[in-house]
């Protein structure tokens, strides 16, 4: 998974790599529970063609790259798909030194600006597809809509970009005008 924040100024001579083309990543794959992360700020890189991503100045960008266990290229699909399933998700708070909720609230949703509606279905999940979702953090100021583009869904990869399409506000600063937040998630399927 890469995610990038644009805005940014200067450069790092290594960059990240996702595995495109068969090429081995950067970070190189590490476990589901030790997974390997790396991070660069202030990146002057100019994105793979399989991210379609700018060439850009990036605040920051970071890699998390590890293997996560699936029966099937539709499972692991299907966990895209299950928006309201990240309701709950806990993080280590580190200012705090304590177990916090992340994610308050989570749906998807029938068009960017709503109504809610039940969770993504395995055939909305088509290569094209770009289909919308809400989420309310705990440190954001608003609930923030995301768009997620299944780039591709095959038996061999899965790639799932998502970008915020709403402001995303903390205290009384927008550190993520739409469309500067992104993720990309790389899946290679079993078998």
């Amino acid at each position: 998974m890469l995610a990038a924040s644009l805005q940014a100024v200067g450069a790092e001579a290594v960059a990240p790599r996702p595995p495109c083309a068969d090429a081995p990543p950067i970070p190189a794959y590490g476990t589901a529970t030790q997974p390997e992360i790396q991070s660069w700020s202030k990146l002057e890189w100019t994105a793979p063609a399989c991210l379609a991503w700018p060439d850009s100045r990036y605040r920051f960008v970071i890699a998390i790259a590890g293997r996560v266990a699936a029966g099937s290229a539709g499972a692991m699909l299907s966990r895209f798909g299950a928006v309201s399933a990240s309701r709950g998700v806990v993080y280590w708070s580190v200012t705090e030194s304590a177990w916090r909720e992340l994610i308050e609230d989570a749906s998807a949703l029938a068009s960017a600006s709503g109504p809610r509606r039940g969770d993504f279905t395995l055939s909305e999940l088509r290569p094209g597809a770009t289909l919308h979702f809400v989420e309310q953090d705990n440190r954001s100021g608003a609930p923030v809509t995301y768009a997620m583009h299944v780039v591709e869904s095959g038996s061999g990869r899965i790639v799932v970009e998502t970008e915020n399409v709403t402001p995303i506000k903390a205290l009384l600063t927008t550190p993520f005008p739409p469309g500067t937040m992104r993720t990309v998630d790389h899946d290679r399927p079993p078998g």
